[in-house]
Order: structure tokens, then C-alpha cells, then sequence
């Protein structure tokens, strides 16, 4: 079997980890500027709630995932809804209260944020997870080679 080395192009579990969480305060911090600039009157508590964070994988405690805490209307403030207004079955949203003046509109401040930078995320992980097969298949290099050493005699 061929002998394992230590490659330093090889990104470790450690550098993993780092550059994973350096994306999630990347998307933070993005989408914290957009909800000030497109929210300005919900701003306030999604603002002061909105953190991300990591959670790891018990084996080789690589990051498994992120996720995104809010404040709940930050939902409702995606979808344009609350306060009188209620989204329809067929997606529209429609005022269903007596003193509801002000029209509601969707507010998309999280999800075309992720989206601008899952690529991001997507070269993090190959490379990662790229090295990690790399290396399993040279480990198992030898098994699948023809023995030329070994004789065999009649």
C-alpha cells in the first residue's frame, strides 16, 4: 500500500471549518445590509437577531450545516404579510383586516442573498470533499494495480 503523506495543498478539517463559517458571516453580514436597505421599518429586531451558525458532524467534526436564526415576522416579512394582510392560495396577498391602509410587499432579504453566494459555498465544499476522495482512492491505489511482484510458480 502506498504510504500516506502530508500534502499541504490539502485543505484540513480545520481550514474546512474556517473557511465554511467565514461564508455564513459572509451571507450574515450581506444580508444584514440588504434588510437595512430594503426594510428599513422591520429592521430593527431581524437585525439585532440574525446570526448564523455551524454545526458539526460527531466523526472528523467537519461542519454538517449552517443555519440562520431570526426573529419569526422575518418570515412574514419575506412574504409580504402580517397586520391585516394574508397570502391567498393562488400566492396573492390580500388585506383581511378593517384597519389595514398600507399595502404589504414581499421583501425578499434572505433567500436571493444565499443565492448569490452558494457557488461560494459549493467551490468550499468540492475542494474539501474533493481532496478527501482524492486521497481515499490513492490510499486504495495499490489494491487495484496488477501485482507485478508477486511470482507465481508452476
Amino acid at each position: 500500500m502506498m504510504e500516506s503523506t502530508t500534502d499541504p495543498d490539502k485543505m484540513t478539517v480545520e481550514e474546512f471549518n474556517s473557511a465554511v463559517s467565514k461564508w455564513a458571516k459572509a451571507v450574515e453580514a450581506s444580508t444584514k445590509g440588504k434588510l437595512t436597505v430594503s426594510t428599513s421599518t422591520y429592521s430593527g429586531d431581524l437585525l439585532k437577531g440574525f446570526t448564523s451558525s455551524l454545526k458539526y458532524s460527531r466523526e472528523g467534526f467537519e461542519a454538517r450545516s449552517v443555519s440562520f436564526k431570526f426573529a419569526q415576522h422575518g418570515v412574514f416579512v419575506a412574504y409580504g404579510v402580517g397586520r391585516g394582510w394574508n397570502r391567498r392560495k393562488d400566492g396573492s396577498v390580500q388585506v383581511t383586516a378593517k384597519n389595514s391602509k398600507k399595502p404589504r410587499t414581499p421583501k425578499d432579504w434572505l433567500d436571493s442573498v444565499i443565492e448569490s453566494h452558494i457557488q461560494d459555498l459549493g467551490d468550499i465544499v468540492g475542494e474539501y470533499y474533493g481532496d478527501k476522495a482524492m486521497e481515499s482512492l490513492l490510499a486504495q491505489f495499490d489494491r487495484i494495480k496488477i501485482n507485478k511482484t508477486r511470482i507465481i510458480s508452476k
